[in-house]
């Protein structure tokens, strides 16, 4: 569940359809239209199953390694509409990445956790597409390690061009950009486990992606 404070911001300032919602029971929450036990209620309920809005992919996103392309923009033809994964396939490198709220631009963007992709689900005009990571290629970073994978200095952004990230929750990374992010986790990451985590992952993505490059 988010902090109170990331809560309020993605509710009030969130781009994102579903944050801003006037039915999303976190929006219902900050508004004082729900006490914090039944947001907490809410959590539990499993609304995806009976077809009616869940709560965003970030809530449990660390727990499944499932994540979804959302929805499309608020105004114009595509309103609401359901985006898909363009691109994406089995063994390929997800990444997760975020912002600090309210005091940060988009060139702190950071990554907070990855997973070696598993299954893809397309989405369709009624539901939107899906990724399922592996969980044992899969690996989450405490705050200390985050705030050291900064996302633009591994992904390529052409230069003078501003940083713009806007409501798409997706973009796609070159096998480059992604062994250099591999090898940044190995490095960042403090926990034996964690760096063995990270090297099954550089592995498994290498065997699928044979590039050759310096790093």
């Amino acid at each position: 569940m988010c902090s109170d404070t990331v809560r309020e911001a993605n509710t009030k300032r969130s781009k994102e359809i579903w944050c801003g919602n006037e039915q999303n029971p976190c929006k219902m929450f900050v508004k004082g239209l729900l006490s914090k036990e039944e947001l907490v209620g809410c959590y539990k309920e499993d609304r995806i199953k009976n077809g009616t809005p869940g709560f965003c992919n970030e809530v449990k996103v660390l727990l499944e390694w499932r994540v979804g392309a959302g929805s499309n923009t608020r105004k114009g033809a595509k309103q609401g509409t359901r985006r898909a994964f363009p691109g994406a396939k089995p063994d390929d490198l997800c990444v997760l990445t975020t912002r600090d709220p309210f005091h940060s631009a988009e060139e702190d963007r950071y990554i907070f956790g990855a997973f070696i992709i598993e299954k893809v689900e397309d989405g369709n005009e009624f539901s939107e597409g899906y990724l399922y990571g592996n969980p044992k290629l899969a690996i989450s970073f405490n705050s200390l390690e985050a705030h050291q994978l900064q996302y633009y200095k591994y992904k390529h952004w052409e230069e003078g061009k501003k940083l713009v990230w806007g409501t798409g929750l997706q973009r796609i990374l070159s096998d480059e950009e992604a062994l250099k992010m591999l090898n940044a986790f190995i490095e960042v990451k403090e926990s034996p486990e964690g760096k063995e985590t990270a090297k099954r992952m550089k592995e498994h993505f290498l065997k699928y992606h044979p590039i050759e490059v310096n790093c």
